[in-house]
């Protein structure tokens, strides 16, 4: 049985070391995480997850509220308007959450397919065809009055295929041509740009605007109002259902 090297650095043998895995929070064997360095881990990652959105939307009020000082301006008066705006009734909700759904759902669009080592910057292609699909989908259903039961789940579903194809094919073609998806999915945008104008302006379009296209309004069906109950809005939550 061979003997233990000495150690150059001190002359003690490796089998005269301590055992410092198990202290490093780490198994001795198998290289797994401990339960204690797990817990440290996720308490970790839970501490930046919210040190840093928090830090930069510090920042940038900061950063604001010099801009505001150098023009004149109180920076307190700025974000209580900002405030009620934006969050201080039902109605400003509902609007905020609406005018930041694109955001959310296009951000969401790029960062599963980030994940993976893909970066695609042509998202809003499927935001815009899921639009479409939803509007499409809802103008026979709201003319035969079907309940807003069946509307609503009909129009999530039908955007969410709709958007998960359009951003398919730059997969596709990133798998089986080799075309990078960077610029195949800021391409396919375009093209999806170009359709929604299309059958805006053609085929799905109101014939009672003539200065503005837009499809034919969905508002004649039984949707949930924006009421406000306890001092939240029940309609954002039919419009965040839909845009999920």
């Amino acid at each position: 049985m061979p003997q233990p090297s000495p150690s150059p650095a001190c002359g003690h043998t490796t089998a005269d070391l301590p055992e410092t895995a198990a202290g490093a929070g780490r198994a001795p064997s198998g290289g797994r995480p401990a339960p204690a360095g797990r817990a440290r881990l996720a308490r970790a990652q839970l501490i930046e997850a919210i040190a840093i959105p928090l830090g930069a939307l510090l920042a940038a009020c900061l950063a604001f509220s010099v801009f505001l000082l150098a023009l004149g301006q109180n920076p307190a008066t700025f974000f209580a308007l900002v405030w009620t705006g934006g969050f201080a009734s039902a109605f400003s909700l509902q609007n905020s959450l609406s005018r930041a759904a694109p955001l959310i759902l296009t951000g969401l669009a790029f960062a599963v397919p980030a994940r993976i080592g893909m970066t695609l910057i042509g998202v809003e292609g499927a935001l815009v065809l899921g639009g479409l699909a939803a509007a499409v989908l809802a103008l026979p259903l709201v003319a035969q009055h079907h309940p807003p039961a069946l509307v609503l789940p009909l129009m999530a579903l039908g955007a969410m295929l709709t958007g998960a194809f359009w951003i398919g094919l730059a997969g596709w073609l990133r798998h089986f041509r080799g075309v990078n998806e960077t610029i195949s999915s800021l391409l396919l945008s375009y093209i999806a740009v170009a359709i929604l104008s299309f059958l805006v302006e053609g085929a799905f379009r109101d014939p009672a605007l003539a200065n503005k296209p837009s499809t034919q309004p969905t508002a004649s069906a039984p949707f949930p109002a924006a009421r406000s109950f306890g001092g939240w809005s029940r309609g954002w939550s039919w419009r965040c259902c839909c845009g999920w």
